[in-house]
């Protein structure tokens, strides 16, 4: 039987408000460990280490995540263009960081489906906002709560 625990309220970042899992402390470790290596120096080296020697073609950031600043979604932009063979895509729900990304000019990798994530569930994202974006290569997803 698994134990459960609370989720500490210093790691700074809430993965998933609503998932059971989090309550177990494997999980919360790795939740943990993963937030100090996005901001550690270490993370592109390691990161794309991994997918390279794990051979796979296709992979998913933040399911139920988020990037804290822009620096770590460079980070993570940055792994793209290293795994140049992967096909990703990146969830993010922060559109103030997209709108930095697109003011700083920095290109995103052809590799890499970056998608503004709806925040508020069941809603759409405004048309001057997908417009805006899509001028940039990110694209839009509608987060639901139905089960259809």
């Amino acid at each position: 039987m698994f134990k459960q625990v609370s989720i500490p309220h210093d790691i700074g970042v809430c993965y998933s408000k609503n998932n059971p899992r989090l309550r177990y402390k494997k999980k919360i470790l790795k939740f943990i460990r993963n937030l100090k290596l996005i901001r550690s120096d270490k993370f592109v080296k390691v990161l794309t280490n991994e997918i390279l020697k794990d051979n796979c073609r296709k992979f998913r950031f933040f399911s139920s995540g988020q990037t804290e600043n822009i620096e770590q979604l460079i980070k993570v932009l940055q792994v793209c263009k290293n795994c140049h063979m992967v096909k990703f895509a990146i969830m993010i729900n922060s559109d103030i960081q997209l709108n930095q990304l697109i003011q700083s000019g920095y290109k995103i990798p052809k590799n890499a489906n970056l998608l503004l994530s709806n925040y508020e569930p069941n809603t759409k994202t405004p048309d001057f906002m997908k417009n805006y974006l899509i001028k940039y290569n990110i694209g839009v997803t509608q987060t639901t709560l139905n089960k259809n």
